[in-house]
């Protein structure tokens, strides 16, 4: 079976350079480039990415801050950042790991060196995600080898009857917390890329996985215009016992 490309985020002012790392990377990886700190973000929260390459002279979020500003997300935490600049003091360097970076290139960018450091950060990130089968969010427990969940409840620990399309929508929701999936997104990543089925499919699935959920079904939000959204249930989890008891006491 061959190995999913990994994804990598360029983000770079110069045009030249731009197209330079899209040219040598693209052999090997899947790459997007971006000019500036807010496209960066855009292009984040519609797709997701295994690795950023970040330059730190871009015009207005200078790639320092836009580092800090990731390492303090969770959803973006965990990505990689290799810093480029064009100053190779130490100084310079101390800066972008406080802020996050996982490594420091000085620039003009040596290719060769560029892409064994990539590697180096891809085949790690990949050994991490493999041995992280089971995970947890808030009341909420899955392990992606045994294709099992379950949620905690007043204290209780309840199993979650899946079938495997449904295990697969639950976990990718739950490790695309707060995101906005789209249905095409959602029906890639459960159905697959050779998927044969309707994009209203997704709404059936979604439908299901939310009785299932039971008092955590209010989770699951439709998107207006692009598919759905797993809120984070530790920020929701009072109202959705609230509504539990409501309903107890109301019956």
């Amino acid at each position: 079976m061959r190995m999913e490309r990994s994804r990598i985020l360029v983000v770079e002012d110069c045009p030249n350079a731009r197209e330079g790392m899209q040219l040598v990377l693209n052999r090997e990886y899947d790459v997007d480039t971006v000019p500036s700190a807010e496209k960066a973000m855009l292009a984040l929260s519609e797709r997701d990415y295994d690795l950023i390459i970040l330059d730190v002279g871009l015009p207005g979020i200078d790639g320092y801050k836009f580092c800090a500003g990731l390492s303090v997300q969770e959803k973006f935490a965990n990505i990689p950042v290799i810093i480029l600049t064009g100053r190779s003091d130490i100084e310079d360097k101390l800066i972008g790991f406080s802020v996050g970076a996982k490594d420091f290139l000085s620039k003009p960018v040596d290719f060769r060196e560029l892409k064994a450091r990539i590697l180096v950060h891809v085949q790690k990130r990949r050994a991490e995600a493999k041995n992280r089968t089971q995970i947890q969010v808030g009341p909420f427990r899955a392990d992606s080898i045994r294709q099992t969940a379950s949620y905690v409840f007043e204290g209780k620990n309840v199993d979650i009857n899946l079938s495997p399309l449904e295990f697969k929508l639950l976990y990718f929701f739950l490790t695309h917390i707060d995101q906005a999936m789209s249905r095409e997104q959602l029906l890639d990543n459960v159905w697959g890329h050779s998927r044969n089925v309707a994009d209203r499919s997704v709404d059936a699935l979604t439908s299901k996985l939310r009785q299932k959920i039971g008092p955590f079904s209010q989770l699951i939000q439709a998107a207006p215009g692009i598919g759905y959204k797993f809120l984070r249930p530790q920020e929701n989890l009072n109202d959705a016992l609230s509504s539990q008891n409501a309903i107890k006491k109301i019956a």
